[in-house]
């Protein structure tokens, strides 16, 4: 399974591993700081091959960051979702993959512990 991986930048916790699925084939993840470092580490540490989808501004401006997020859910088989409460990148994903009917899990972050919210 190719898992996406996105949330929130104000999450420096690592991502519990016991939230984690276990036939991971690879992990795609944003390359910004919070999460998707969180992403890079879990990959490397756990042997799975990581692709990291950098926004193009060049490219999309502004929506940089937003179309990263697309290339991600369009890429990915399920997409988990770190998120803080706050971060409306993180809320775009989850909205979008309820969109596209993407299988997506959404744990929310607080007090120091991620609870699954759908």
């Amino acid at each position: 399974m190719i898992l996406g991986i996105s949330g929130s930048r104000s999450i420096k916790d690592a991502i519990p591993e016991e939230l984690m699925p276990e036939n991971i084939d690879m992990i795609i993840s944003g390359g910004a700081i919070g999460i998707d470092r969180s992403a890079r580490y879990y990959a490397i540490n756990h042997g799975i091959p990581i692709t990291e989808i950098l926004p193009e501004y060049d490219l999309y401006g502004r929506r940089a960051p937003l179309e990263r997020n697309n290339i991600i859910i369009e890429k990915s088989d399920e997409i988990y979702v770190f998120w803080d409460g706050k971060s409306r990148g993180s809320r775009y994903v989850i909205n979008k993959c309820h969109e596209l009917n993407k299988p997506c899990r959404v744990f929310l972050f607080s007090d120091g512990k991620f609870t699954l919210l759908k």
